[in-house]
């Protein structure tokens, strides 16, 4: 309610996507007149705080010091099938170790499904660990290569290049016939002496 107030008071008309700057760092130099939402229960994990569980800003930090698991990475212990830590503050997440990198957590930091989500919460760029290629300049987030992913398009690519080669080869039809049997062909048909050595053969 009060941030469809103060989206009419600003007089801008507010999208549905969350804004990204407010999202990630708190807040957003664009103020109400920013076309996103501005939401403070949606922020992501301060990352001083998820290091050494305290923030030199403490109550005054901008970002979130509650590790839920809509906020949180996913525990890579868990993710590999075994994590020995009762108290765990990651998230236990039912994400296949192979699973694509989730966008609402990558781009925003936080991502209503929580431990439910079937993406990876991961501190990566889910453009170039989903795709290999980010199109975002400037983009500051992680960029991580995986060989999994390098063997996948390098596979992809060579898969390509042999289908533009089988379409540069012509058919061979079999009625087809070489220059060189044509005009061995023409000339036994062409040569009548042994037709007229044949005993068959009358004279006119």
């Amino acid at each position: 309610m009060a941030m469809l107030t103060m989206s009419s008071r600003s007089g801008t008309h507010k999208k549905s996507q969350p804004c990204k700057t407010f999202s990630t760092t708190g807040s957003c130099h664009k103020g109400p007149s920013c076309r996103y939402q501005h939401d403070p229960t949606k922020v992501a994990i301060c990352r001083d705080f998820l290091k050494d569980s305290k923030c030199p800003s403490g109550e005054s930090c901008d970002l979130s010091h509650e590790t839920t698991p809509e906020r949180m990475p996913d525990c890579l212990h868990y993710a590999r099938g075994h994590c020995a830590n009762p108290n765990c503050p990651y998230t236990h997440s039912k994400a296949a170790p192979c699973a694509l990198v989730c966008e609402a957590f990558g781009f925003y930091g936080f991502c209503d499904q929580g431990a439910h989500c079937a993406k990876r919460h991961v501190f990566e760029c889910p453009d170039f660990s989903n795709t290999g290629s980010c199109k975002t300049k400037g983009c500051k987030l992680l960029h991580r290569e995986r060989a999994s992913l390098l063997r996948s398009q390098a596979a992809k690519a060579d898969s390509a290049m042999d289908e533009d080669v089988s379409s540069d080869e012509e058919p061979i039809d079999s009625d087809d016939v070489d220059s060189d049997d044509l005009a061995e062909y023409i000339e036994a048909e062409s040569d009548d002496s042994d037709f007229e050595n044949a005993k068959d053969f009358i004279p006119l």
